[in-house]
């Protein structure tokens, strides 16, 4: 899973939890405020019932749809591919409470990103230089090759056919 798409679940689930929270505490204001002035045996106040329960509703389908989203991004995404059930269930019950509010919008745009995993390898160098490789990189095989010349400096320096120095030098020669 690349980074964008992570981060656009992640704020989607994040404004989810958000909207079922405000909308839970605007139903229990609602519905108190609303029983004290108008008595429940009036159509009215069945009125507002009704629509408190279905505001209540509406919440609990955001919160799961948060959850389900939130347990598709567990641990960095790695295992997002077996958990992509997960992410449509929850993009499918955002869109159906919510079809156009900013957190369905998020996910309609996670929706068009690639799925393309993003892994990066990181190769410690002597003297704290930092060798990136990365396999969505075109250059993928040239950073593979210059892995294996450094590596084989690393080796003749460990062995004693070069000096530190030299060491040195020839990585800079190949940097």
């Amino acid at each position: 899973m690349n980074r964008e798409k992570k981060n656009l679940i992640m704020a989607a689930l994040i404004i989810n939890f958000v909207l079922a929270g405000v909308s839970i505490f605007s139903c229990i204001f609602d519905f108190i405020t609303a029983s004290d002035s108008i008595g429940l045996g009036s159509q009215q106040g069945l009125y507002n019932l009704i629509s408190v329960i279905l505001e209540v509703l509406r919440a609990c389908v955001l919160l799961a749809s948060g959850i389900l989203l939130m347990f598709s991004i567990k641990d960095e995404g790695k295992y997002f591919k077996k958990r992509k059930s997960l992410y449509i269930i929850g993009v499918i019950l955002t869109a159906i409470v919510s079809p156009l509010e900013i957190s369905s919008i998020i996910l309609y745009f996670s929706l068009a990103k690639k799925d393309e995993p993003f892994v990066q390898e990181f190769i410690e160098v002597d003297n704290g230089v930092i060798i990136e490789n990365s396999p969505q990189d075109p250059q993928a095989k040239k950073n593979e090759e210059f892995k294996a010349k450094v590596e084989q400096l690393r080796k003749l320096r460990d062995e004693g056919v070069i000096t530190e120095q030299e060491f040195k030098s020839l990585l800079m020669k190949l940097f």
